[in-house]
């Protein structure tokens, strides 16, 4: 007679506790608190980064109206170091701060006028006080 196989009860092994998805509530609360830490520190990291880049633009804009300002004196400049070298500058500077006439000019000086000393021979009217005074003492 042919013999069964005989057959063998598996081998089980220890059983496990089975795993959740979320885990221990201890583990939850730890991920949760890292997470909170996470923001709150790129939340800092932004807020100083827009700090310093409204910071950077005032300044943008603080010189940018500086050269703007230097732009306009700058031209200025040129305009007048151009009509310096020109004759009409020339001709201004001798009349007006040099006194120079052309050849053929009539110069003319305006002289003031000084007020002039009372004659000695003539005596001074009295004025209203003095008038007034020897009117008191008589």
């Amino acid at each position: 007679m042919p013999t069964a196989p005989m057959r063998s009860e598996p081998t089980r092994r220890p059983s496990t506790p089975p795993l959740s998805r979320a885990g221990s509530p201890g583990a939850r609360r730890v991920v949760v608190l890292a997470v909170l830490a996470l923001l709150s520190v790129y939340t800092v990291r932004l807020a100083r980064q827009y700090a310093v880049s409204q910071s950077a633009e005032a300044k943008r804009l603080s010189l940018a109206a500086r050269v703007a300002a230097l732009e306009t004196e700058t031209a200025a400049i040129q305009t007048e170091t151009a009509f310096a070298g020109s004759d009409a500058y020339v001709e201004r500077w001798a009349r007006e701060d040099q006194h120079m006439v052309r050849p053929g000019d009539q110069p003319v000086q305006v002289a003031l006028a000084t007020p002039s000393a009372p004659a000695a021979g003539t005596p001074e009217e009295p004025g209203l006080l003095e008038r007034l005074w020897g009117w008191v003492r008589r």
